[in-house]
This record gives C-alpha cells, structure tokens and sequence, in this order.
C-alpha cells in the first residue's frame, strides 16, 4: 500500500524535533503518529523512534516497552521494506541498543529486550543475549553486595539473576544440542545455576 507524504510528514517532524534535542516535543509527536497510525509503517516507525527518543529522556522503563513494541511491529509482513531503513539495518539497531543497555548496567531493559528479538534474530542469540544480560546483573549486585553493610536483600537479588541466567543457558544448551557449543553451553547453566543455589 502507497503510504502517503501526510503520514510521512508525521515522521519527519518527529524526526527535526529529535536531531535539534527537543526529545520531549519528539516524543509527543511520535506517539502522536503511533496512535493515528497504529497499523501502518508509519506507526512502526514512530514506535521505534519513541523509543529513541525516551531512551535520550532517561526513562528506560517506557523505552524498553517502546522498543519491544517495535519489535513486535518487526514481525509484521508489511513492515518492510519501507522508505526509512532495511531490516537489516533495524537489526543492527536493536542490537546496539541491546549493547547500549548492557555498557549502561541497565540490565532488566536489556534482558526485556531480548524476549522480543526473535525471528529479527534467532532463538539461540536471543537467549544467549538474555543469558548475559542476567549474569552481568548478578555480578554487578554480587559487587554491590561488597559494599553493602545489610547485604542480605541483595545477595538474594543476585541470586535470583545468576538463577535467570541459568535458565537462559539451559534454554541455549536445548536449542544448540546438536554442535559443538553443547558441552559449554550446559557448563554456564550449571554455573550460574550453582551460584544462585539452586541444586535442583
């Protein structure tokens, strides 16, 4: 279907208010789109760059829910191609954003996102992603913990994450039984596993 310069229009202020810094004017606009354009590519677009546009306004709970709308949208038949970016190239910038979250120890958006990549990404790299993304959180409360005079709280916290992340290698161990990585692959989920005490 033909989309319109109206609806594109749309986008593009989104997209002048972003590039001059106004993220919060971006942002309305944005949602404005998505919401007159729930279906269309526009919409998709405007969801995508919501995202963008919350991220740079520090409120990576609404980011992180814009970005897996997106993904949804991804999935979509009629998602592309479009007149703004390849699939590959919007595959390259989920990935970034996942790396973004992970360097900025933002560690539950990053394992959110991750739940939402498939078929953007296979299943494998998806729980491998998700894996890392608990064992990194578990590691930095492992630390805070460290520091912490009432560490109980915390300590159970990582505890839970090394658990999640057990679980995430398990899952990978499932999908990659067949090759080489199995062997290393049952070893992480029996570690991280080990260290959230769970012997189950």
């Amino acid at each position: 279907l033909q989309e319109t310069p109206a609806r594109q229009a749309m986008v593009y202020i989104g997209d002048c208010l972003a590039r001059l810094g106004d993220f919060r004017a971006a942002a309305d606009q944005f949602t404005r789109t998505q919401s007159l354009h729930p279906t269309r590519q526009e919409g998709f677009i405007a969801r995508l760059a919501l995202a963008d546009a919350l991220h740079q306004l520090k409120e990576p709970e609404a980011a992180t829910a814009a970005y897996r709308d997106a993904l949804a949208d991804a999935a979509r038949p009629d998602s592309f191609p479009n007149p703004w970016f390849t699939r590959e190239e919007f595959r390259g910038r989920m990935m970034a954003v996942y790396q973004s979250l992970i360097d900025k120890d933002e560690f539950a958006s990053a394992a959110a996102l991750t739940d939402k990549m498939p078929p953007l990404i296979d299943a494998g790299r998806a729980a491998q992603m998700a894996a890392e993304a608990h064992q990194r959180w578990a590691r930095k409360l492992q630390k805070s913990a460290d520091d912490s005079a009432d560490n109980e709280p915390i300590l159970r916290q990582a505890a839970e994450q090394f658990r999640r992340a057990g679980e995430k290698y398990a899952q990978l161990a499932d999908i990659r039984y067949a090759t080489q990585h199995y062997p290393q692959d049952i070893w992480q989920a029996a570690q991280n596993y080990f260290a959230g005490n769970d012997y189950a």
